[in-house]
């Protein structure tokens, strides 16, 4: 970490210059930005890399299905850690110039929980060496700790925010105490520049601003987490772009060492497994409620769906989850309220 955070400076500097003084940044919230997102990288990296890409038809049936009653003992991450991109990127943002959610960092250490939440600039205006100095992306940091198996994600984040783990409320008397010593420190003769707003002070704020859409993300992942604890089917292919003397020499590798080896050959090119979740969703979820004779013309809308906690085992001591998908009730009707119409191909 040591060694990544004196590089990011370097580089920092060097492509600072590059840019006209009235360009620059105010503060050095990139660098600290910058520096969490390595820090999220190198641990994901070290993890295995393992991703989940999870098609935009998934996301929307998910984003429509509820977490009611879903405990933090019925959600089984399947890794320690992963990323988890949504297909597409979702339609709803964080704080900061015009971006989009596309993924998050999720991990779990003991009763440590967090969630790193990813955006893509739409529209980037900036190109070249200093791009990444004017159009940094916005993250959102969610770490929860977990104090019980039976507590809900909605708890240990409504807990993560009381706890300012999730600074929310800045804290007015550090801020006080802050200026104070920078007052004292110019009349004592010293040249300081302190801004107005501290950054703890602009974290919080965002924060604040991030967290209605951090709620909606957190729920999405936390059904896609549901989704991957039913221990669905998975199928292993590699790119079809590998080498193919590689692959050869893989398929007939007959020692787990020799098996390491070519796989690690190919890591080195870029090249890794792809496993594929299958998942049978089905005819598109549709009813019409035709057989309801209300007298009333009903919009097209999601009936949302739900987890089903289904104990088993000896002494009915375990719990899986059986996943009730959401319904579009009269489709025929147009788009539905509060969600989109996706064609899915069985």
């Amino acid at each position: 970490m040591e060694a990544v955070s004196i590089i990011l400076m370097h580089v920092y500097n060097k492509d600072l210059g590059r840019l006209p003084v009235e360009r620059r940044p105010p503060n050095l919230d990139i660098v600290t930005n910058v520096m969490t997102d390595l820090c999220h990288i190198i641990t994901f990296t070290a993890g295995g890399r393992n991703i989940f890409n999870l098609p935009a038809i998934l996301s929307n049936m998910l984003a429509n299905t509820s977490l009611k009653d879903i405990r933090i003992s019925d959600i089984k991450l399947p890794f320690g850690n992963f990323y988890l991109s949504f297909e597409g990127a979702l339609d709803i943002g964080l704080p900061g110039k015009t971006n989009v959610i596309d993924g998050a960092y999720i991990s779990r250490v003991e009763d440590k929980l967090s969630f790193y939440i990813t955006s893509k600039i739409i529209d980037q205006a900036a190109a070249g060496r200093t791009a990444w100095i004017e159009n940094a992306e916005s993250h959102f940091f969610a770490p929860f700790e977990i104090h019980s198996a039976d507590q809900t994600l909605e708890e240990l984040c409504d807990e993560a925010v009381r706890s300012n783990e999730i600074a929310v409320i800045p804290n007015q008397r550090a801020i006080k105490a802050l200026h104070s010593s920078a007052e004292d420190a110019r009349e004592a003769g010293l040249e300081v520049t302190a801004s107005d707003v501290t950054g703890y002070e602009r974290a919080s704020l965002f924060n604040r601003d991030a967290l209605p859409n951090v709620r909606s993300v957190l729920a999405l992942i936390a059904n896609a987490i549901c989704l991957l604890s039913t221990k669905p089917n998975m199928h292993e292919a590699w790119p079809e772009d590998a080498s193919k003397t590689k692959m050869q020499a893989l398929r007939e590798a007959n020692t787990t060492r020799r098996t390491r080896k070519v796989s690690s050959s190919l890591a080195e090119d870029g090249i890794f497994p792809v496993r594929r979740v299958l998942i049978n969703l089905g005819e598109p979820g549709s009813a019409s409620d035709a057989s309801v004779p209300t007298g009333l013309e009903v919009e097209a809308h999601w009936r949302r769906g739900h987890w089903r906690r289904q104990r088993y085992g000896e002494d009915r001591a375990d719990t899986r989850l059986i996943w009730i998908k959401p319904v579009l009730v009269r489709r025929d009707k147009g788009k539905p309220i509060g969600g989109r119409i996706y064609d899915v191909q069985r």
